[in-house]
């Protein structure tokens, strides 16, 4: 991502800003063109271009990517907040299919033997069957509504040159690594956190990358 300083302030153009907000470049394009920015809330560019193109700048993103943000409404009032819930009646509470809170869990674990939440709150033991109190099961910000930031801007996504390197760095002397925890390994370097599908597409991709590179060789 390009950043200049331009009138003292940090910015970037348009590609930049697509990938600092992380949305589709043609989304920027549209909703940041001078019949668009009205209606989108898209900030007006800074009045010094630089390489004919427009720049905007990051603190401005930012206030339009907190606008932008979904309003979450209060959580619902319930009788017995301290009653002890699992897995199963957390989804079945939720609305959320029962696998994906599962995949939550796995994705957790990490965080929580550190001793902060994860994809979902921290439950009462860490070990299993897991269970929460009612009440905080309730008022749980699910990741698909925006999982807690790590402060870090949202950027690229990770690659499969990033798990090789990733894979490198875990592979002296120790047994590979699981999934889940590529999966957190890859995590801590991008934001938003890697889902373990992700994980499963790069370990994929990598693999038909090593065929593809063997049977070159072996022409």
């Amino acid at each position: 991502m390009e950043i200049r300083t331009i009138s003292g302030r940090r910015a970037t153009n348009r590609r930049g800003a697509a990938e600092y907000l992380n949305i589709p470049l043609n989304t920027v394009r549209m909703k940041s063109s001078p019949g668009q920015r009205g209606q989108t809330g898209w900030p007006e560019p800074l009045a010094e271009r630089f390489n004919d193109q427009d720049w905007f700048a990051l603190d401005d993103l930012d206030a339009y990517r907190k606008r932008s943000e979904p309003v979450l409404p209060s959580p619902p009032q319930v009788d017995d907040p301290e009653r002890v819930i699992g897995v199963s009646d957390f989804a079945r509470l939720r609305g959320v299919a029962l696998e994906t809170v599962k995949t939550y869990v796995k994705l957790s674990l990490d965080d929580w033997m550190a001793g902060r939440p994860g994809y979902l709150p921290r439950p009462l033991s860490l070990q299993p069957p897991y269970q929460w109190r009612l009440g905080d099961a309730v008022s749980w910000s699910f990741p698909a509504t925006r999982r807690t930031s790590s402060g870090r801007p949202p950027g690229r996504r990770p690659t499969t040159a990033d798990l090789r390197r990733v894979l490198a760095a875990a592979a002296k002397g120790q047994p590979e690594p699981t999934a889940r925890q590529l999966a957190a390994l890859l995590s801590a370097e991008f934001d938003p956190p890697v889902s373990l599908q992700t994980v499963y597409r790069l370990v994929k991709r990598m693999r038909q990358e090593n065929d593809a590179a063997a049977g070159l060789s072996g022409e």
